[in-house]
């Protein structure tokens, strides 16, 4: 956290259009009450909502957050301090969640991070989700390393890129590769009538999709191609309603593309396969997207 990501390295960043999405995972952070630490309830000054609206308490007061997370910290401390010198992976995870309670100290007085408190049945949950993720890149990314790669096929407009994610244009340098895909191999189909795929309506919503589906493999019936689905439910249950020895389908994505690679008129289905998967050539001349 402190010295930042991939320290001193030069960077190749993959798929960067999830750069975002990404940072604002991997620095959210749960700490949850335990046995002898219980967040004191925070007074109307202390939250957007007020304590009595909801579930959710939205914390916009830094005095109580620092001083919350600092006795949260200090109870940390001393379960650690006098923990048994037997349970290593515990004292790990202690030591770990030290760190993290630690930096949102650090940091809780910077534009970074929006706090919840968050009740779930009696047990509060204080988070943090990042919502500065520029100042976040810029600590922990983009100055502790030496060149940073950013690689994508779906970054339309550089100019926007660079200022979601806090780069001056001055010091990027953007090259865009030509499309080796024909134009005219890009034609689109909707299925002429569209059906509801909420989760209340996605039954009643398959069984005429799946009409729709039979149809399409059977126009390109001696074809390779791919079904992109919503969930590995819906994945399955196309799977067993169909009962089609092409369909090809594996949670391991490696094992679902050798199985792909070797069968005959093989269609992948996942939903897992939007992004990173090269399927060249006459390994996928259609795609169904559900």
């Amino acid at each position: 956290y402190r010295n930042g990501l991939f320290y001193g390295r030069n960077v190749v960043f993959d798929e960067a259009h999830n750069l975002n999405k990404l940072v604002t995972n991997f620095y959210t952070r749960e700490f949850e009450e335990f046995s002898n630490f219980r967040f004191p309830s925070p007074s109307r000054g202390d939250c957007f909502k007020g304590k009595n609206f909801g579930e959710d308490i939205q914390i916009t007061s830094k005095e109580y957050v620092e001083q919350s997370l600092t006795d949260y910290l200090s109870e940390l401390e001393y379960k650690l301090k006098t923990g048994s010198k037997k349970d290593i992976p515990l004292d790990d995870k202690l030591k770990d969640l030290i760190r993290q309670v630690t930096y949102q100290i650090d940091n809780c007085d910077k534009p970074y991070f929006a706090y919840n408190l968050v009740d779930n049945k009696g047990v509060k949950t204080f988070k943090s989700t990042p919502i500065n993720v520029t100042s976040i890149l810029s600590k922990t990314f983009y100055k502790p390393n030496k060149k940073l790669i950013f690689m994508s096929a779906t970054i339309l407009n550089e100019e926007v890129f660079c200022d979601e994610m806090g780069i001056p244009l001055k010091e990027a340098f953007v090259y865009r590769m030509p499309c080796s895909f024909n134009p005219k191999n890009h034609v689109i189909k909707f299925i002429k009538e569209p059906q509801n795929m909420s989760s209340k309506n996605r039954v009643k919503g398959l069984d005429k999709v799946f009409k729709s589906v039979e149809k399409i493999l059977e126009n390109h019936k001696d074809e390779k191609g791919i079904i992109h689905t919503q969930t590995y439910a819906v994945a399955t249950k196309l799977l067993s309603r169909l009962e089609n020895p092409r369909l090809t389908f594996d949670r391991s994505i490696s094992k679902a593309l050798k199985l792909h690679d070797s069968k005959r008129g093989s269609v992948l289905l996942s939903p897992a396969l939007k992004e990173g998967v090269d399927l060249k050539g006459d390994k996928s001349t259609f795609q169904i997207i559900l």
